[in-house]
């Protein structure tokens, strides 16, 4: 009877551990943080509200972008980024530091060991970032017909932006506008720099502005 309640007792300890450690038991609070057309939504520790930990979902005008993991406080797992017609458009596994899966574009096929630099997040983001942050008055818009630029940033094997440039110029007002935007472009953005027969190369990531004039 003895060694009965003995074998108990150990399996009744072993199920504590397994138990405290599960993540699932670690007390946490939902979070929902809107900016703008942005809203986050995610899990932090009840004993560390700046500490995230668990599912992170971020949505453009209600429309599902990011959705990811963290692990007391960084990402972990597969992450899966969105374009605006909610297709994926990346799959980054953040415990392998590699990228899962690309969608493939017009003429380009991609490869574990040869692929393009990639923003580290849904495509929208650094495009919406450099159109909101254009200040174009409107009252000039009817001077000009439709004009595109072409905004290069430079990436290193780091995954770092390290400089900017236009690659095609349209009129100077534009331009202008468009490197002032880029000035502004947040330092603790991540890249996946490009990789060539496995090797990480220094590389570059086109955004594509089009200013038009919609006459109502």
């Amino acid at each position: 009877m003895k060694r009965i309640v003995y074998i108990l007792l150990i399996i009744a300890t072993f199920a504590g551990q397994a138990f405290a450690a599960s993540p699932n038991a670690t007390p946490l609070l939902n979070m929902y943080a809107k900016r703008g057309y942005y809203t986050e939504k995610y899990t932090v520790l009840r004993a560390d509200t700046s500490c995230r930990h668990g599912k992170y979902t971020l949505t453009y005008k209600n429309k599902p972008i990011e959705k990811g993991q963290y692990t007391n406080g960084k990402k972990t797992g597969i992450w899966i980024y969105y374009n605006l017609n909610e297709q994926v458009e990346l799959k980054y596994d953040y415990d392998e530091q590699r990228p899962t899966f690309i969608t493939k574009h017009i003429g380009k096929r991609y490869t574990d060991n040869t692929y393009p630099c990639l923003f580290l997040g849904s495509p929208l983001v650094p495009h919406h970032f450099i159109l909101r942050n254009i200040d174009f008055p409107l009252e000039e818009a009817e001077n000009y017909k439709e004009n595109s630029v072409v905004l290069t940033l430079e990436i290193d094997t780091l995954g770092r932006m390290t400089s900017y440039r236009l690659t095609q110029e349209s009129n100077k007002a534009f331009n202008d506008m468009v490197l002032q935007a880029a000035a502004k472009i947040p330092g603790n953005w991540e890249w996946v720099p490009a990789r060539q027969n496995g090797r990480k190369v220094n590389s570059e990531y086109n955004i594509s502005i089009i200013f038009e004039s919609v006459k109502k």
